[in-house]
């Protein structure tokens, strides 16, 4: 049997690139929601379009960034997308609260859009 060394699966660049991307992602959230509202308080959108706008915005950040991650770390797009996505879902479950958004829903459009960024983001 081969010996797998826990160096080799996780290491300290794949981790490094993960946080980049969260950071990156939770930046990006809300620099985008910053617009969202302020596009909300001047059109003045109905308050059911809100919630549409907050998921797009948080599947555009997600989605980059995972980019961020991949890219930076090379390869293993897929996983380092995977991971943001995960991450970031977390720490909005977390420190988001109660939402009308099913925890479900968020899991599953976070890891799609992480994935998806993580497959694009390679080099």
């Amino acid at each position: 049997m081969a010996n797998i060394n826990l160096r080799d699966m996780v290491s300290l660049k794949a981790i490094k690139c993960v946080l980049y991307g969260v950071g990156a992602a939770l930046l990006l959230m809300l620099v985008l929601s910053f617009f969202a509202a302020l596009i909300v308080h001047i059109g003045g959108m109905l308050d059911r379009s809100l919630y549409i706008c907050a998921i797009l915005v948080e599947i555009i950040a997600v989605f980059g960034g995972a980019y961020l991650a991949a890219h930076l770390h090379g390869s293993r797009g897929l996983m380092m997308g995977l991971a943001c996505g995960l991450l970031v879902f977390v720490l909005m479950l977390i420190f988001g609260g109660a939402g009308i958004i099913s925890p479900w829903l968020k899991l599953l459009y976070c890891t799609i859009a992480g994935m998806a960024g993580g497959f694009l983001g390679i080099k």
